[in-house]
């Protein structure tokens, strides 16, 4: 798998579970109407820092499960496929 810079596309969103209420009486500044599956995120820091991390988009803005100090997203890579036949390697 390759890096893609986020210059170049950002991970594709589907819709939310919330995506039923945009637009209803039901709807809230918290829900969002996208979101991307979890991917790679290769971020940088103030200091030039750069880390690799679990990131997500909701409705094209970057989501991270750790909230540390302010970052930039520079890259991505979808998750890798988990492996099915480590029990077969076991014996």
């Amino acid at each position: 798998m390759n890096w893609i810079p986020v210059t170049e596309r950002l991970p594709e969103e589907h819709d939310s579970i919330f995506a039923k209420y945009y637009g209803s009486k039901r709807w809230n500044r918290s829900m969002f109407r996208k979101r991307s599956n979890k991917v790679i995120v290769a971020t940088k820091f103030p200091d030039g820092t750069i880390n690799v991390e679990v990131g997500s988009t909701r409705d094209g803005e970057w989501k991270f499960e750790a909230h540390i100090i302010p970052r930039e997203v520079i890259a991505w890579m979808p998750m890798p496929v988990p492996p099915t036949d480590l029990d077969k390697e076991r014996g």
